[in-house]
């Protein structure tokens, strides 16, 4: 066998090295043999390594998307809670009895909207909405009417 295994790595810093070895063109089993492990083992580092960066960067655009998410809440809360008033013709439309102008709750409801589909969203994102796992531990107990257990011997 190759050097052995340095007890000083990390496991981070194994998978790092051999992923190295293998973007260099060596076989899973010349990198076991230079590491002081398997050829198993040497692809078994391998492909943790690169779910861990599939993992880093699946994290990263998770993060991203939340932020976004919650920037969208945020604006839309902002028009849910403010007045708007009611427009024809680029003017505003008044009252004719006050002469005030009169409100408009559609972007209220819109805005509503926009918030129920950013929530929902924002639920598959974080994984809220994945289906759970339910375990039980059930027991059956069955009962034979009418056979004597000399019948059955």
């Amino acid at each position: 066998m190759g050097k052995a295994v340095d007890p000083e790595l990390t496991s981070s810093e194994r998978r790092a090295e051999v992923v190295d070895l293998y973007r260099q063109g060596l076989t899973f089993q010349v990198i076991g043999d230079q590491l002081g492990f398997s050829r198993q083992r040497a692809h078994q580092l391998y492909w943790e390594a690169m779910r861990a960066v599939v993992e880093e960067a699946v994290s990263a655009h998770r993060a991203a998307m939340v932020e976004e998410i919650a920037e969208i809440i945020r604006v839309a809360s902002q028009v849910m809670h403010g007045q708007h008033y009611a427009h024809s013709n680029g003017r505003v439309v008044t009252d004719p009895h006050t002469d005030k102008p009169l409100l408009d709750d559609g972007p209220k409801l819109d805005a509503a909207r926009t918030i129920i589909a950013a929530q929902a969203r924002l639920a598959k994102v974080l994984g809220a909405d994945a289906a759970t796992k339910v375990e039980s531990d059930v027991s059956l107990k069955y009962e034979v009417v009418g056979v004597e257990v000399s019948d059955l011997v």
